[in-house]
């Protein structure tokens, strides 16, 4: 699915560039007329209705730029406020082949976004919690601690990333990759883990007691079939966490006897109670970015788009 979309793009008039996330994926594109963006983005739209059916849409330059300063700040994040959002958006307007006129329209409002957050860190205690330490707290309220338990992480993108930051005492942790064995091998050793390969999670399956899963697949990587037979040989139960968009688990695993299944919208009310800590944040945040465009000695992203307009969707 990810590559469909970039070949799309790439194939229309303009210039485009797609941000793909753990729970999103977002389209910046730019032509000289609105006739050009509207024909793009209603074509997509009809293409990919599965995706981005129901998208919300950002036309207009400025109107683009304040929904990049919210996602630098972390506004529109699943966590409010999250420390990795900036380094992720650096790292996608790094990578190789990046249209130049789009980062140029970016990279101030990523800069200013930084800074907004920097200021607001310095005044504000804003929580460091992600979704990681949402998935341990909940497993480990199951599990009575994670003294002697068994931790399977499947993936190599961001939220196993996160895992691999945490030191989880007493756990013994795992992660799991089907490729990138090199990088899955990285993730482990910071946490002081082992790496393994998805060929081998069945027999790992018999003994763990939580399995996260967050890759990048567009198709389930664990089914019902998959687990049957290794689930006959445990005698406690397994508590799993799908954080992939879309899923990872076959939902009719959550049927089975002994599975204890969640996805993200399960975790839901946890990520609520963290998000209402950080109301102060949102406002002071609302207000600088409000600031940084209205500010006419900056004209943030105006000189690299005068004489084009620029569209943004969101879809998940």
């Amino acid at each position: 699915m990810r590559h469909q979309i970039r070949v799309f793009w790439k194939k229309q008039p303009g210039e485009s560039e797609v941000l793909f996330t753990c729970n999103r994926v977002e389209v910046y594109a730019a032509a000289k007329d609105l006739l050009t963006i509207n024909r793009n983005r209603l074509l997509f739209k009809n293409l990919f209705s599965g995706v981005f059916g129901n998208a919300y849409v950002n036309i207009g330059n400025e109107t683009v730029l304040r929904h990049f300063l919210r996602v630098a700040t972390g506004l529109e994040s699943q966590f409010v406020g999250e420390a990795q959002i900036v380094n992720q958006l650096e790292e996608w307007m790094n990578k190789e082949g990046f249209s130049d006129s789009i980062k140029t329209f970016l990279k101030e409002a990523l800069d200013r976004g930084r800074e907004i957050r920097k200021s607001i860190d310095q005044s504000e205690n804003l929580s460091g919690e992600d979704i990681a330490d949402v998935v341990i707290k909940d497993a480990a309220f199951k599990l009575n601690g994670f003294s002697g338990k068994k931790l399977i992480v499947i993936g190599t993108g961001k939220i196993a990333q996160l895992f691999g930051e945490k030191r989880i005492e007493g756990a013994d942790i795992y992660f799991a990759s089907r490729k990138k064995h090199s990088r899955v091998r990285q993730i482990s050793e910071k946490a002081g883990g082992q790496a393994i390969l998805m060929k081998e999670l069945g027999h790992h399956i018999e003994t763990a007691d939580v399995i996260v899963s967050a890759t990048s697949s567009p198709h389930y990587i664990l089914k019902e079939d998959h687990i049957r037979e290794p689930l006959n040989k445990r005698e406690t139960d397994l508590h799993m966490y799908d954080l992939a968009v879309p899923r990872d688990i076959e939902p009719s695993i959550g049927k089975l006897q002994k599975i204890h299944l969640k996805n993200i919208d399960d975790l839901n009310i946890r990520i609520k109670e963290r998000n209402d800590q950080v109301r102060e944040y949102v406002s002071l945040a609302e207000n600088l970015i409000e600031n940084v465009l209205d500010d006419p000695g900056r004209g943030v992203g105006r000189d690299a788009y005068k004489s084009r307009n620029t569209v943004q969707f969101t879809g998940a």
